[in-house]
């Protein structure tokens, strides 16, 4: 059976996903994350996926 993606997983990205969309390098996205220029929708440790998540919409 194909698991279909919800509302939330179509519109987030990984910080490797963002950086290719943006053209910039990944580290770019997590120094953005550290200064608060870009926020991510989750962390590791809410939900276990072990990795930030960030909106379509702000990258």
């Amino acid at each position: 059976m194909k698991r279909v993606k919800n509302k939330f997983e179509n519109n987030i990205v990984t910080a490797s996903d963002a950086a290719k969309i943006i053209g910039v390098a990944r580290g770019t996205i997590i120094k953005w994350k550290n200064k608060g220029k870009l926020n991510a929708v989750n962390r590791p440790s809410i939900d276990g996926f072990g990795k930030y998540l960030y909106s379509k919409g702000d990258v």
